[in-house]
């Protein structure tokens, strides 16, 4: 395998306490082996084990574990910045309301790709996503995601967020995106699966039940919009 050094003038490892890896090292460096850290440790100490090794970066610079994005939508990925005018609740209905009916794999797979280029290129590694759409029961768009995130090699922890309480199609084919999307998830390398709630408003009673069971019985972990404005709190206290 290829070996190559990362020096900077700080290396930030994140180790804990305990370890005896420092969380901060000056004039660090860290040793690429391939796609693996082999090692790190000071500039000095591991370019004098591996001289061979080529070096990038400078000492200026500052060497980070990956960043995660802790909450986004790759279904938005196609249509950042349209709709500015609009305060969030108003956004909802003009543009995503629209959207939603019409995001198929392709773009899924599109906008994966996109914001995910954007996302790697700020040092973010891991992101936790939530795709917002209506369901696709002939062609599932979320296996998109799962593709993307393999192209670029992001890890991904991934969910659909949908809702009926505004739409005719109930509850079976939102499960049947989440079938499609775990399936696609458990055979990936980098993509591990959750159950989306778009916002608790979003939902029949029934519907919200179903979730509440489908996450239960899987043991999945669930990625929720919750209260994100005012007008949504009022919504949902409108429909007790």
């Amino acid at each position: 395998m290829t070996q190559t050094l990362i020096r900077a003038g700080w290396v930030l490892t994140a180790a804990p306490d305990d370890s005896t890896t420092p969380a901060a090292i000056r004039d660090g460096a860290v040793l690429l082996d391939g796609d693996r850290i082999a090692a790190v440790g000071t500039l000095a100490e591991l370019s004098a084990s591996h001289p061979d090794a080529p070096v990038r970066g400078g000492a200026y610079d500052i060497v980070t574990p990956g960043f995660v994005n802790t909450h986004g939508h790759f279904s938005e990925g196609l249509i950042t910045g349209i709709g500015s005018q609009y305060t969030l609740w108003e956004w909802l209905t003009a543009l995503i309301g629209r959207v939603n009916p019409v995001m198929t794999r392709e773009k899924a797979y599109a906008g994966t790709v996109l914001q995910g280029i954007q996302l790697l290129r700020s040092g973010v590694t891991t992101a936790n996503d939530m795709f917002c759409a209506d369901p696709m029961p002939d062609e599932p768009a979320t296996p998109g995601v799962v593709q993307a995130l393999e192209d670029l090699g992001l890890r991904g922890v991934v969910s659909f967020g949908s809702g009926d309480v505004d739409r005719d199609f109930g509850a079976t084919p939102i499960l049947e995106e989440f079938e499609a999307l775990r399936e696609a998830a458990d055979a990936s390398r980098y993509s591990t699966f959750r159950v989306g709630v778009s916002s608790i408003g979003r939902y029949t009673d029934d519907t919200w039940q179903e979730h509440v069971d489908y996450a239960v019985a899987g043991g999945h972990g669930v990625h929720v919009h919750f209260h994100e404005v005012r007008e949504e709190v009022t919504a949902a206290r409108d429909r007790v």
